[in-house]
């Protein structure tokens, strides 16, 4: 009997280094293959004390491990690194972004585009911000737990930084009306600037933000044919700027401003 089980422990014994021989054979060719250093060695030396970029990156949606069948990590987005690891003062990242490396444009986008050019971003091409030579991460702060330009409190001071004349706000009334409606509710950066496309999709959400498109259809000051609009504009395709278009950012006039 003692024979037996001697033979059997040496068996099992075998087939467990033989797996694990398999498994870091496995895990050897990955890495080998992807060149990949791994977020986990991104962090030994990218501290990641709660104050860090890359702990506020690792707490936000592009964080989120196994998301969408991505890893969701470091390199996803700076690609396979390990020569930056293994030289980080010499060799720059696969895919740099800044500030000590600056990297090619298209490439920097190449990266945004692997996941969103069929959802947020899918007319990027097509948008005058790409044929002015900004990317995604002039607008996009992925390092951070809640990017700012998608912060509809904050993501004005976003779009301001470029659009200085726009600082004003909506007819010039930032100071009576600080907290405006979001740009996106009527501009679609990932697209051309026009405004209109984007209010026909949305039935002008950024004016309703503060005008009240039923009660001005009824309202007995406003002249029949303006009511007559109004109610018009309650239908599908039909936005404000059909009527009223270079008003938004421009100062009311005294009669407009009831």
């Amino acid at each position: 009997m003692f024979p037996v089980l001697s033979a059997l422990r040496h068996t099992v014994v075998a087939l467990f280094l033989t797996v694990s021989v398999l498994a870091a054979s496995v895990a050897w060719a990955t890495e080998e293959d992807n060149g990949a250093a791994g977020t986990q060695r991104c962090r030994e030396c990218h501290d990641y004390a709660p104050t860090d970029h890359v702990e506020r990156l690792l707490l936000g949606s592009h964080g989120i491990s196994q998301e969408a069948g991505f890893t969701r990590g470091c390199e996803d987005c700076h690609g396979a690194s390990a020569a930056h690891a293994d030289s980080p003062r010499e060799v720059p990242p696969a895919n740099t972004f800044g500030p000590r490396w600056q990297g090619n444009s298209a490439a920097q986008d190449s990266a945004c585009l692997n996941c969103h050019e069929d959802n947020s971003a899918a007319d990027w091409q097509h948008a005058l911000h790409m044929h002015n030579n900004l990317t995604c991460v002039t607008c996009h702060d992925i390092h951070s737990e809640g990017d700012p330009v998608l912060l509809p409190e904050q993501q004005a001071e976003v779009c301001t930084t470029c659009h200085k004349a726009k600082k004003a706000g909506i007819h010039n009334r930032n100071a009576q009306h600080p907290q405006d409606p979001p740009c996106s509710d009527c501009h679609n950066p990932h697209n051309h600037e026009s405004a209109q496309p984007q209010m026909q999709a949305n039935q002008s959400t950024g004016c309703r933000h503060c005008h009240d498109l039923p009660a001005m259809a009824d309202d007995p000051l406003v002249s029949s044919k303006a009511r007559n609009y109004h109610q018009t504009l309650q239908e599908p395709g039909r936005t404000c700027v059909d009527c009223h278009e270079g008003i938004s950012h421009a100062p009311l006039k005294p009669s407009e401003m009831q």
